[in-house]
């Protein structure tokens, strides 16, 4: 079976390491981060614009054994 697909558009993310914020697209492939960039192209079973809302840093929305929820609706 294929795993979901969500794909976040225009999100600022930060990397956590100071350098300045970014806008760019992310899609989640499962539980993984398939790729991050310019996605125009891609599609996904799933798509949520994230335009004026930040992300907090990956290493914290990915971090094993986090217990906060992401700051985007997910089921």
């Amino acid at each position: 079976m294929t795993p979901p697909t969500t794909l976040l558009r225009n999100g600022t993310l930060y990397d956590g390491a100071g350098a300045p914020p970014i806008t760019a697209d992310l899609l989640i492939r499962g539980d993984r981060i398939a790729a991050i960039g310019d996605l125009r192209a891609e599609s996904a079973s799933r798509a949520i614009d994230l335009t004026g809302s930040p992300s907090p840093p990956a290493s914290s929305t990915c971090a094993p054994g986090a217990t906060h929820r992401p700051p985007f609706p997910y089921p």
